[in-house]
């Protein structure tokens, strides 16, 4: 049996546990990204790779599920070039605010992953706003403005988002 006794990390272990089972019924299922298999609504952005933008709004657990179910997975950015492609669909989306990417601390507060499980560090091209991050406990999942630069979030809170499909 466990005992919480301090219930306002409720919210998110019932959020941890519900992405971890997704994530175990998705390999019982095999159900990760298909060889050759492409999504007809991603666009190609020559040189980087296949994004499509949502814009609807959703937590961060229900967008990661939505790319899951793409065969993609949430933004990662991987290079300058794949960041300024990124921000010019985002403006051409008509993107109105912060969009939800595949970076998290939802284990670690201040340890960053992304959601295959890399290791995320700031780079020349990977920028956080200013004051970003806060390292609040609450704010565990990451979103991008379309200027390109980041900031952590509640996982909670409904933003749109970019997810990416991997060719190979």
């Amino acid at each position: 049996m466990v005992i919480i006794s301090d219930m306002s990390k409720v919210p998110v272990l019932v959020f941890v546990a519900t992405i971890l089972v997704a994530l175990i019924g998705c390999e019982e299922r095999r159900c990760g990204r298909v060889p050759g298999r492409f999504i007809g609504s991603y666009r190609d952005l020559p040189g980087v790779g296949y994004y499509k933008f949502y814009k609807y709004k959703v937590s961060w657990g229900e967008a990661w599920a939505q790319c899951r179910d793409d065969n993609a997975h949430l933004l990662i950015i991987d290079s300058p070039e794949e960041l300024e492609a990124v921000k010019a669909l985002m403006i051409e989306s008509k993107s109105d605010g912060w969009s939800h990417i595949g970076v998290h601390d939802l284990f670690i507060n201040g340890l960053y992953l992304t959601v295959k499980n890399g290791e995320f560090f700031p780079s020349e091209f990977n920028k956080w706003s200013l004051k970003e991050p806060t390292n609040n406990v609450a704010e565990a999942c990451v979103s991008i403005f379309p200027n390109g630069l980041l900031r952590d979030n509640t996982c909670a809170t409904s933003l749109s988002f970019i997810c990416e499909y991997n060719k190979h």
